[in-house]
């Protein structure tokens, strides 16, 4: 099995990467004096401790935030390399290269050990890394790392296949339909590149037919061309456009709705959806989730965190919890909701009878329930 190594970054420095093409070698921090910019890589194949920032995002004060924080205010990305020794430099042999003194050489390792990294998983290059050279780049979902398609893509093209990540036909697409979006934001940027390469790839992609199984269902939903921001988007269009199950449209609407980030500018969708009167609903959640929400007490109190906005029109949305603990973190941490930030959030409370709840979701540890009103 190939060796495979990590640089791990966020969303904040993903444009300029791609945009770029490659991942560039820097100086890793501004009070250490580096002879020799570089770039480092981690043998961790769940996070590199040392990644983690220190800033005011969460709680208004300077700290090291947690990988959560971290992924709350901006998803986490990381690049997967193949591991060559040959050009990588490991963490005791970076000493000898003399680009830092030894005092602060002994202060990063003392800093990476209380963050509980291990040193021996940090390997350095001097030089730049091309994204072709790479074997994926994936982001967090939360739970996992996922294909991010915009650069999957690149190993999925045959040798000498020019990619049009970097073209200006990608860019003219990407300014023309910003232009129509009056508050654009990362999301929508997201949507509009997997939109593009959907329609880039068409031809060269399988045909769907017209009658979608639960299997394929599953192929369409984690393609490459598909990512956490437009995975809904690409199954409502697929409900319109195909025929399948009924059973085959509640699983694939809890596996769109679940793995979807930012669903605000689809939220009449999302509702449209849910409020379906085809039958078998239940495949909608997995039997102890059915089980779960069966023995709820007959009223239930449920919480959402809100814009102000949508608590002073009383027109909810449809996504809720059973804990106010969560309410509370997506009122006051949780910030990927990137189309309602800015805005200010409250919580609001109902009792409800059970039989109003569509669907409780407890994968996430949310205690999810989708109440339509």
């Amino acid at each position: 099995m190939e060796k495979i190594i990590y640089h791990y970054t966020t969303t904040e420095h993903l444009a300029e990467i791609l945009n770029s093409g490659m991942l560039k070698v820097s100086n890793p921090i501004e009070k250490v004096k580096c002879k020799k910019p570089t770039l480092w890589l981690s043998l961790n194949s769940v996070w590199e401790p040392t990644a983690n920032k220190i800033g005011e995002f969460i709680r208004g004060e300077f700290m090291r935030i947690s990988k959560e924080e971290l992924h709350n205010y901006r998803p986490l990305i990381r690049f997967s390399v193949p591991f060559d020794k040959n050009s990588l430099w490991t963490w005791a042999d970076y000493k000898y290269t003399k680009s830092i003194s030894d005092e602060e050489y002994e202060e990063m390792e003392r800093i990476g050990r209380e963050q509980g990294a291990d040193s021996n998983e940090w390997y350095a290059s001097f030089k730049n890394i091309n994204l072709t050279d790479c074997l994926k780049c994936e982001i967090w979902n939360g739970n996992n790392w996922v294909v991010h398609v915009d650069f999957q893509l690149l190993k999925s093209l045959e040798a000498n296949v020019v990619v049009p990540e970097y073209s200006d036909e990608l860019e003219n697409y990407m300014n023309e339909e910003m232009a129509k979006i009056e508050q654009p934001t990362f999301s929508d940027e997201i949507r509009i590149r997997d939109r593009f390469f959907r329609m880039y790839y068409a031809d060269k992609a399988t045909p769907i037919p017209q009658f979608v199984t639960k299997e394929i269902m599953d192929e369409i939903l984690c393609s490459q061309l598909v990512s956490s921001f437009s995975r809904f988007e690409v199954f409502y269009d697929i409900t319109k456009e195909k025929d399948m199950a009924p059973s085959t449209f509640w699983y694939g609407l809890s596996e769109a709705y679940q793995c979807s980030d930012d669903l605000f500018n689809y939220r009449e969708q999302v509702r449209e959806c849910f409020s379906s009167n085809l039958p078998d609903r239940e495949h909608l959640m997995t039997p102890e989730e059915q089980l779960f929400l069966q023995q709820l007490p007959e009223n239930v109190r449920i919480y959402r965190a809100m814009t102000q906005e949508e608590a002073d029109s009383k027109n909810y949305n449809i996504s809720w919890t059973l804990s106010e603990s969560q309410a509370i973190f997506f009122r006051d941490v949780y910030i990927r909701n990137y189309s309602t930030n800015g805005k200010k959030r409250t919580i609001v409370s109902l009792v409800v009878p059970k039989e109003k709840l569509i669907a409780y979701f407890g994968d996430r540890e949310e205690e999810e329930v989708i109440y339509l009103g």
